[in-house]
Parts: C-alpha cells; sequence; structure tokens
C-alpha cells in the first residue's frame, strides 16, 4: 500500500470520528490501532519487495542454468558419437596403430572443441 493510499484511508477514519463524534481518547485508540495495521502493513510491503527480488535473482540462475544444461547435452551428444566412432574405427581400420591414430584423431577434435568452448566463456 502506497503513502498516499494510507493517508487517503487515514482521512476517512480521522473524518468517521468526527462524524460519530468519537471521544478524543477513542481517537486516540484508534489511531493506535491504525498505527499498528500502517507498521504491519508497511513491513508487508517491505518483504514483498524482497521477495519480488529474490524471485527475480532466481529466475535469472534458473535460465543460466537451463543455457548450462543445454551446453552440457550438446557436449554429451557430441561424446556419445565419438564413443561410437572409436567402437566402429575397428571396422575401417586395418592395423592397431591406424585405430589409435583414429582415436587421437577424435579425442583431439573433442578437446578442440572443449578449448574453443573454455576460450569463449572466459572472454
Amino acid at each position: 500500500m502506497s503513502e498516499e493510499r494510507f493517508r487517503e484511508l487515514w482521512a476517512q477514519v480521522e473524518h468517521i470520528g468526527k462524524i460519530e463524534h468519537l471521544s478524543d481518547d477513542a481517537m486516540l485508540a484508534l489511531g493506535s490501532v491504525f498505527g499498528e495495521l500502517k507498521s504491519k502493513i508497511n513491513e508487508q510491503a517491505e518483504r514483498v519487495q524482497e521477495l519480488e527480488n529474490e524471485n527475480r535473482i532466481l529466475r535469472t540462475v534458473a535460465e543460466s542454468n537451463k543455457y548450462i544444461g543445454e551446453q552440457y547435452l550438446e557436449q554429451n551428444k557430441r561424446y556419445r558419437e565419438a564413443i561410437a566412432e572409436i567402437e566402429n574405427a575397428w571396422k575401417f581400420t586395418k592395423n592397431y596403430q591406424e585405430h589409435i591414430d583414429v582415436i587421437q584423431e577424435i579425442i583431439n577434435e573433442l578437446e578442440g572443441e572443449f578449448n574453443e568452448q573454455r576460450t569463449i566463456k572466459i572472454n
């Protein structure tokens, strides 16, 4: 509740007190009650603001985590494909050394992608 709205409501309370011809003691009692209400309303407004700020932060973190998760999924897909290539390399190589060379080439490609990603993240 805004300060302006509170003042409007307080003015209405004062008006009602004058119309009903409430005594000063009754007006003070009402003032005390409404003062406590104002304090509680202000506390709640501050808490709402805190929660909205926390919510904004959490949404940002969630979006960031989603993006990172998608990157890991893509990276895992590439690794699974590389493992499949390594498993199939025996079919296309003639000897052990050729097989090792193909595996090393696949590893170098993966490491190259990893180093490129790290460079991008650092900058």
